[in-house]
């Protein structure tokens, strides 16, 4: 389906019933029924492709799963629930793979996407953060943390903000400037304020980025360059990775002579909790193009 094509920006798509139905007509074509006699359904997601499963090949549903069973789920992600029921002995089907792992028996589409299913809403989201509370002792019900979990789902929007931004069109509008000497004349903004999250323990670091480069006969807007920072600092990050994908974005996308950025960040992970080292700052660096060359009019300019 083509809905659901991998490599895309928007890396959320809702699905309709429509669609869904489409997909479990396009499943359980694939599926050989004469292996099975029954199917389960993994709770919660299950359930539903289950049903329609059921609805469409006429066989019936189980609570406890047999050797004839077929094992449904609505999609194959990190993988540990199919392995689980592989490693038994099961088949599994499920509406989508995400390619992460094993594929499981049978599946109808593969994406890279957070699938929003028709009987999903953002209530299942905050009731996992509301667990999330509970699990750490606090009572999720109480007055002053009842409303927590929709404000924390709420402020995802802005904190993983980059995920929903495309540094190819950040970087689209340019300016045709003469350059008499390219080698010798850099753009350096520096001091450009970053907040992101580190992906091991979801916690923030935060600091300023510095961005060199040595255009040609383009250049960008100062803005996009801050925005370029913000658009890979507003995910799920490491710092050395930040810096690796603002320098490829710039190269790629200006072809410049060379490119140079430096980040200096605080990590809260380091500060909060492990070794606890309240002024450590973490410096990386990424550089592309002739580095005698930066080094002579970026570093030491």
């Amino acid at each position: 389906m083509a809905i659901v094509a991998t490599g895309t920006q928007d890396s959320k798509y809702s699905l309709t019933w429509l669609e869904f139905q489409s997909l479990c007509r396009e499943l359980c074509e694939k599926i050989d029924w004469t292996k099975y006699d029954s199917i389960f359904p993994v709770i919660r997601g299950g359930v539903y492709p289950a049903i329609e499963l059921s609805t469409l090949a006429d066989i019936h549903i189980v609570l406890e799963p047999s050797a004839t069973s077929l094992v449904v789920d609505d999609i194959c992600d990190s993988g540990q629930t199919a392995k689980r029921f592989l490693d038994q002995g099961f088949d599994v089907a499920t509406l989508f793979h995400k390619g992460r792992c094993d594929a499981p028996t049978y599946y109808a589409a593969e994406t890279q996407k957070w699938i929003v299913f028709p009987w999903e809403s953002p209530k299942d989201i905050e009731d996992s953060v509301r667990r999330q509370i509970e699990y750490i002792g606090e009572n999720p019900n109480r007055s002053g943390i009842e409303e927590t979990p929709k404000r924390v789902v709420k402020s995802w929007t802005e904190l993983y903000a980059g995920y929903h931004q495309d540094p190819k069109e950040i970087l689209s509008k340019r300016f045709q400037v003469e350059r008499k000497n390219a080698e010798l004349s850099p753009v350096i903004l520096r001091e450009i304020e970053f907040q992101s999250t580190c992906e091991h323990h979801l916690l923030p670091f935060l600091g300023t980025a510095t961005i060199g480069y040595l255009p040609k006969n383009e250049v960008v807007g100062i803005s996009k360059l801050a925005r370029l920072v913000e658009c890979f600092s507003r995910r799920l990050q490491i710092q050395e990775r930040m810096c690796e994908q603002i320098a490829d974005a710039i190269q790629t996308e200006l072809d410049p002579l060379g490119v140079f950025v430096k980040a200096r960040a605080k990590h809260l992970c380091m500060v909060a909790r492990g070794v606890r080292e309240k002024h450590a700052e973490m410096e990386s660096v990424a550089v592309r193009g002739n580095y005698d060359v930066i080094e002579r009019t970026i570093l030491n300019g």
